[in-house]
């Protein structure tokens, strides 16, 4: 696709065709506010690409969706967007809708300013699997009762590598919010998040969660870093930077598994400007010792 703002609502149903922008700042997609701005569905091919656009100003239709709807479908999204896009009608997924064992994988990806009134003003996930690979989640906002600004899964399988998940709202799970499934977090930021209902405004675990959490930072979460709600979640969190150390970990119930390394730490991670939103290690970060400690453990 050439430069240019195109006022459109596209849907790729059962055929491997790529959509391909000339950049993400000059290429445009805008829903005009009357629908899903771009609907994948049926599309094994994991070759489906998206790359180089901008993906804006769309809404849910059936309450699902806004930006990106991905239906048992399995596309990469590369270099991408996905900005602005509202779904205020028993909203789930403004930002990214993936439901119907899809399994797609984003790569250097920006969802940033999707307003849900429900669940996932980010990306709301349903008994599918997805990847984040160099992905920044920021500033998305769940307007009603509804949970996970960031991240909302449900029965979903989750990898995370150097994303950063910030500024989110929502009532409860501003980051992420988490129900069965297992989510890996590796070489990631979730910073600045605010629960309203005062349940882990950086991680929510409900129910059946199992969550990995490795050389990671979760820092000025709002009430706390991470809370376990329901029975049968566990957690394992290593080398990593949590607020509050373990006593930043809410408990609301027995039956819970918490795995906390004597190696994580509780201490300023020294960011180059968190107001302005660079989460850049400075050279004298004390984060920068135990990732290479963890990194000297894999190597062993």
């Amino acid at each position: 696709m050439h430069a240019g703002t195109y006022v459109e609502n596209i849907s790729i149903l059962g055929k491997s065709i790529s959509l391909v922008g000339e950049n993400r700042q000059t290429t445009i997609i805008d829903g005009n506010a009357s629908d899903v701005v771009l609907t994948i569905s049926n599309v094994s091919d994991t070759l489906a690409t998206i790359r180089g656009l901008t993906i804006t100003n769309g809404t849910g239709g059936m309450g699902e969706g806004g930006g990106l709807k991905i239906i048992n479908s399995n596309p990469q999204i590369l270099e991408t967007n996905i900005i602005n896009n509202l779904n205020n009608d028993f909203g789930r997924g403004a930002g990214v809708w993936i439901v119907d064992n899809s399994n797609p994988r984003f790569f250097d990806v920006e969802i940033r300013g999707n307003t849900s009134d429900e669940s996932g003003a980010g990306i709301g996930c349903y008994n599918s699997n997805f990847t984040l690979q160099n992905v920044i989640i920021s500033n998305n906002t769940i307007i009603g009762n509804g949970d996970g600004g960031g991240i909302y899964a449900w029965n979903c399988d989750l990898e995370t590598n150097e994303v950063v998940i910030s500024n989110n709202y929502a009532q409860r799970g501003a980051g992420i919010y988490f129900e069965r499934g297992f989510v890996n977090i590796q070489s990631s930021t979730i910073i600045n998040n605010t629960d309203m209902n005062d349940d882990g405004g950086g991680i929510y675990m409900h129910e059946d969660a199992q969550i990995q959490i490795i050389s990671s930072i979760l820092w000025d979460n709002s009430p706390s870093a991470i809370y376990l709600n329901e029975s049968g979640n566990s957690i394992l969190i290593n080398h990593s930077n949590i607020h509050g150390g373990e006593s930043g970990i809410g408990i609301n119930s027995s039956n819970q598994e918490i795995s906390f390394g004597s190696n994580n730490i509780d201490s300023n991670p020294l960011f180059c400007n968190q107001s302005g939103g660079d989460f850049t290690l400075a050279e004298n970060s004390p984060c920068l010792l135990y990732t290479s400690d963890a990194a000297d453990e894999e190597d062993s």
